[in-house]
């Protein structure tokens, strides 16, 4: 772990005081690379209700860190409702009507991140 924990240490301290979202950020994209996904998700979601309640000013400064903090919210969430969807197919295939639906469903899952960019870009 060395300079891995190292880093989380150094993260922590440096958080709390930072001015702005970029520590806070790269601090959840290190955790969520470390497999911390519930703590990362939690400073993602702190970006996103920080900027979404601040003065036009800091949005449009903080915007680069919002738009990741968003993006790991929703690749996180639809890798989720992908992995649901899976096992309701395995499990409860009847509740989806099988066939054309299912495969477009789960395609819409799949490829949710990129149609997420488009709609929010």
């Amino acid at each position: 772990m060395g300079r891995t924990g190292d880093a989380l240490r150094q993260y922590e301290s440096v958080v709390p005081r930072y001015p702005g979202e970029e520590a806070r950020c790269r601090f959840a994209v290190l955790l969520k690379t470390l497999g911390q996904t519930e703590r990362a998700q939690a400073l993602f979601q702190e970006i996103v209700k920080s900027v979404r309640s601040a003065p036009g000013y800091y949005r449009s400064r903080q915007n680069e860190w919002y738009r990741i903090a968003r993006e790991q919210l929703a690749d996180d969430f639809l890798r989720l409702s992908h992995r649901l969807f899976v096992f309701l197919m395995r499990t409860q295939p009847a509740c989806f009507g099988g066939g054309e639906l299912a495969r477009s469903v789960g395609a819409l899952l799949r490829d949710g991140r990129a149609l997420f960019r488009v709609v929010h870009e």
